[in-house]
């Protein structure tokens, strides 16, 4: 998944820190749209903040329409037009694929990360 879009060394390194994953597909009754959901741990936060600056960086090379910006402490997120949003809180991760910003926010909040 990360070597679609970064270096083979990034996404080699990025991988060796992966500790795990839980990963789902949904389909959006009206649309059809797929939604995809993840949720990583990584060995450490520092790994995660690593995962979250090399995976926004995958995705504004997918997605051109993307702008990232990060909030306090570990908690990061982005914001990106109806395509895809990530966030991490220590050292776990979620990325939300092919859905709105406000079902990602809802999402998180039901992680208790809000």
């Amino acid at each position: 998944m990360l070597k679609q879009f970064l270096e083979e060394d990034r996404a080699k390194t990025l991988a060796a820190a992966w500790d795990g994953d839980r990963y789902a597909v949904f389909e959006q009754k009206q649309t059809k749209k797929l939604v995809l959901v993840t949720r990583l741990h990584l060995d450490s936060e520092e790994h995660a903040v690593r995962f979250f600056g090399q995976y926004s960086k995958r995705w504004r090379m997918k997605y051109a329409s993307a702008r990232i910006c990060s909030a306090a402490q570990t908690f990061f997120h982005s914001i990106l037009r109806m395509e895809a949003v990530p966030g991490c809180l220590g050292n776990e991760c979620v990325t939300m694929e092919g859905a709105a910003r406000k079902t990602f926010d809802a999402f998180t909040k039901e992680l208790s990360w809000l």
